[in-house]
Formats: C-alpha cells, structure tokens, sequence
C-alpha cells in the first residue's frame, strides 16, 4: 500500500499559468500550435538549476498532426516566443531541442497584419 501512495504523489504534470493562457501572444497561434507546444513542455522535468532539453522527435509529433504541421507549430512557437531552439537536429542528428521562453509576455500583435496600419 506505500509503494501505491508515492506512485500517486510522484505523478508528472504540467504547469500552465494564467498569464500565459491569457496573454495576446497565446491568442495568437494557432491550436496546432498549443498543442505542440503542450508536449514540448510536457518533456521539462522541473529541476531547478538544470538546462531543460525539450525534444519532441517528428515521429512522436506523427501521432498529433502531420510534419508539416508540426514544423509550422514550431515556427509559430518560436515567433511568439514561447520556445527557443537550443540545438538543431537534422537527417544525420538527433532531433532539435528547445526550451522554454519568457518572450511571449513581451510579443505585441503586428498593427499592419490587424487592417490598423
């Protein structure tokens, strides 16, 4: 009986704050986009004082939308600035890696893009 109660506290989650979900970048991007996003994220596992090393392969990215969609997510993330690449992958590499970004809170829509400018 131990064993199953520190199984149930040692879940793995994700943390979303409010001022992410509720800011104009967040409102910006696409669904592909959040989800992506999501299990990028969902890769992070919050130790303090370590790089976090976000990867999510194109195989595992199959399962929820196709390549192309998922390589226009990664752009749209990287736009916004809710992710960073930190490492390029290629055909011979081991996939890209990414880490969370704090740019988002700074983003402000293009006034030109809004039929404003």
């Amino acid at each position: 009986m131990g064993k199953d109660r520190y199984k149930r506290r040692n879940r793995r989650f994700l943390k979303v704050f409010h001022d992410m979900l509720d800011s104009p970048a967040w409102f910006a991007i696409s669904n592909a986009a959040r989800v992506a996003y999501l299990h990028l994220a969902a890769d992070y596992d919050g130790s303090p004082g370590k790089e976090a090393r976000l990867r999510l392969p194109y195989s595992q990215a199959e399962k929820l939308m196709t390549r192309k969609t998922f390589a226009k997510a990664l752009r749209e993330l990287q736009a916004k600035g809710f992710i960073q690449r930190t490492k390029a992958g290629g055909l011979y590499n081991n996939c890209s890696e990414y880490a969370l970004a704090q740019e988002y809170k700074s983003w402000k829509p293009d006034e030109q893009k809004n039929g404003q400018g």
